[in-house]
């Protein structure tokens, strides 16, 4: 996904010929950081098209990676029933954030 002000730039120069190039990266790091980014651009005033678009750094991926690859790792080696609650306690805090957003999104639909 790409701005708008961007498509139209990458349209209007493979029109004229010229060439034009789009990075891809992964999804991942982008969907978790995302509700950041709203959320550090909400006092701003953009375009709505732009708000949704992150700029992810090749430091933010490979951060995110080791990140993901530790936790992975971590059940592995560490078996223990602290780890096993400390877990259970995180991924409650996820949800419980989660089912927030669902809840307070359908809301304000209504409201």
């Amino acid at each position: 996904m790409v701005p708008k002000s961007d498509g139209e730039a990458l349209k209007k120069s493979v029109e004229d010929g010229k060439k034009g190039q789009v990075l891809i990266f992964t999804v991942s790091p982008n969907s978790l950081l995302t509700s950041f980014s709203v959320e550090s651009n909400a006092g701003t005033a953009k375009d709505d098209s732009e708000d949704e678009v992150m700029n992810l750094s090749v430091a933010s991926d490979v951060c995110f990676i080791i990140t993901a690859f530790t936790f992975l790792l971590l059940p592995y080696f560490v078996m223990s029933t602290w780890f096993i609650w400390v877990l259970i306690i995180l991924f409650c805090i996820g949800g419980i954030e989660e089912m927030h957003n669902c809840v307070l999104s359908v809301i304000l639909r209504y409201i």
